[in-house]
């Protein structure tokens, strides 16, 4: 996906993100994995005993979906791999430096909100790690916290001049133009919600 979409010149007729195009061929290889169950099959490596161990707790003892499980587990496998290659897990071996660099290097690949998801799923498997491995809290508390900014997706505010020309569109020699007038300098000079302002009475007033 990174070399084709680089220099991708296909027809324009559909999304070329990444995100996108991820989603699509992980449809796609599920869709072949049930024809075909073979695909499903894969070498056993020294990880799969741990994260067959954090999935039982992920569903028996937090009792998580089976698609919250998955990423989870992919996440921690991603780590697992990062960190100790092909080799068995040293839970013992686990410091504070190889979560943030790891966490570096791979939220650098992802979006804002799954960046939010990995510091979450990997804050999860270290909490797991704590309780049934041992592993020092102080490398749980070490994944960044990802940065959430509600604020980022509200929509710009007016300018002056799209302001006057919204403020003039009201017809003050009428009764209903001069209610709707007031209710939207409420708004633009007041800051009430929509919702404060079908509710005002003269009494609030």
């Amino acid at each position: 996906l990174h070399e084709h979409l680089a220099t991708c010149s296909c027809p324009a007729r559909f999304r070329r993100d990444l995100i996108n195009c991820r989603a699509a061929i992980n449809h796609l290889l599920r869709m072949l994995d049930a024809r075909d169950p073979r695909r499903c099959s894969s070498s056993p490596t020294p990880h799969d005993p741990l994260l067959s161990e954090y999935e039982r707790f992920l569903r028996q003892t937090c009792g998580l979906a089976g698609h919250t499980c998955g990423y989870r587990l992919r996440y921690a496998r991603l780590f697992l791999e990062d960190r100790f290659g092909a080799g068995p897990p040293r839970i013992e071996d686990l410091r504070p430096a190889d979560v943030q660099d790891y966490f570096r290097r791979a939220a650098a690949r992802l979006s804002a909100g799954s960046v939010a998801v990995l510091a979450c799923s990997l804050r999860r498997f270290f909490r797991f790690l704590t309780l049934s491995h041992g592993l020092d809290p102080v490398v749980a508390g070490a994944v960044p916290t990802a940065p959430q900014w509600p604020k980022d997706r509200l929509p710009k505010s007016l300018t002056e001049e799209e302001l006057r020309a919204v403020l003039g569109r009201f017809d003050d020699r009428t009764t209903t133009g001069r209610r709707d007038l007031a209710m939207i300098r409420c708004m633009s000079d007041l800051g009430l919600r929509v919702s404060e302002v079908i509710e005002l009475t003269l009494d609030g007033i």
